[in-house]
């Protein structure tokens, strides 16, 4: 009876009825943020208002990946957390934690995997040795050799697999092949060409069996647009490295590179969608991605999203003020009515992480103050006394 129930059901549905479903995937990711865990200000477009708002932060992050996981997750979506690179350098908290402040962080984050950006070399092999062995997610560049380093050896990974709804898809890593420029890398340590690199490792993990490819890089978005157009292969790449914002923002004023995804055809036929998040925890992207049974990309479709904060002004003749509540009500629909933009408010998880950090920075700027007012006493006495 169990064998004729079956034979029924594959004549009146088909045999593709027995068939996997197509792999569905979100990835919400971001790049450069360079140690960016403050808020940052910024000037734009709102309706029809010059309006000046905070934007970003760490905060803002973290809730915001965390509400989007949370949502997609509990519509059953696959969700991938990506970080493209270069979360090292840019403000105060690097110069005082190193990388120590930005393991802890995306580690809390719950990042699945990021490339291994240029900036990332900065503080030498072995304080970047420690950061990998912080961390709890892999760090990617399959065109980099650290076979015969021995802080980094076996520490970076070309790339993941991971099995999604019993489908093994692929995370491969790129870093800047320029790299040696860019950084003062150790003599040891093989920086290979991208297109090539990311060919031969494609060609291993066909070999393998593996249909779904994913390259989550950092070496810009031209160098996106030259990888997708010369490597057959690959269905996504999740960017960094340009700063480049996606999206069309025209109405808000801000300058943008090209659409969000942007999709490069080749000859073959084959479709790459590429991604790119700006910079500076202002931005977080989301991309849904479908599949089909041969992992061929069928669908790509996503925002990128401005994680803005209330606090703002609005430009007028006397200068930045407050806006009134007829502003206030069509900023507020206007935002609500944009999906690339969102007022996100400040995860308490996140800001308890932020505050001995905060507090330390606090203290240094402090100190660097006091000690710039004894410099001028100092100099004022001397010159009096001459």
């Amino acid at each position: 009876m169990k064998i004729l129930g079956l034979c029924l059901f594959i004549n009146l549905f088909g045999a593709s009825a027995l068939e996997a479903k197509d792999l569905e995937l979100s990835i919400i990711h971001m790049n450069d943020t360079h140690s960016h865990f403050d808020e940052s200000k910024l000037k734009m477009n709102l309706s029809d208002y010059n309006v000046k708002l905070p934007v970003g932060g760490y905060e803002r992050l973290y809730q915001r990946v965390q509400e989007k996981k949370k949502v997609l997750e509990k519509q059953g979506k696959n969700v991938l957390v990506f970080h493209g690179g270069d979360a090292f350098q840019g403000t105060i908290y690097f110069t005082q934690n190193k990388g120590k402040m930005n393991a802890e962080a995306w580690k809390l984050m719950g990042l699945d995997a990021m490339a291994l950006g240029n900036h990332e070399f900065d503080i030498g092999s072995e304080k970047l040795a420690e950061f990998l062995s912080t961390v709890d997610f892999p760090v990617l560049a399959a065109n980099l050799d650290v076979s015969k380093n021995k802080s980094l050896k076996s520490k970076i990974k070309p790339y993941i697999i991971k099995v999604i709804d019993g489908k093994k898809l692929a995370v491969i890593g790129l870093t800047p092949e320029n790299l040696k420029q860019l950084s003062l890398i150790d003599k040891n340590i093989v920086v290979k060409k991208e297109i090539e690199s990311t060919r031969k490792t494609i060609k291993t993990l066909k070999n393998m069996g593996v249909n779904h490819i994913v390259v989550l890089d950092h070496i810009g978005y031209q160098n996106d647009l030259r990888l997708a157009e010369n490597v057959d292969g690959i269905d996504v790449i999740v960017g960094g490295h340009s700063h480049t914002l996606l999206g069309d923002f025209k109405a808000q004023g801000l300058k943008y590179s090209g659409k969000y995804p942007s999709i490069v055809k080749r000859k073959s036929g084959e479709k790459t969608c590429i991604v790119q998040a700006w910079q500076y925890s202002r931005t977080l992207g989301e991309i849904h991605i479908k599949f089909d049974k041969n992992g061929e990309l069928l669908s790509c479709k996503g925002n990128p999203e401005l994680l803005l904060g209330k606090d703002l002004k609005v430009k007028s003749k006397k200068g930045w003020s407050k806006p009134n509540k007829k502003a206030s009500q069509k900023i507020d629909s206007y935002i609500l009515n944009d999906e690339k933009l969102s007022f996100v408010s400040k995860n308490k998880i996140a800001a308890q992480f932020m505050r001995p950090y905060r507090k330390s920075k606090r203290d240094l700027v402090m100190r660097s103050l006091v000690t710039s007012i004894e410099t001028i006493r100092t100099n004022v006495v001397k010159i009096s006394r001459n």
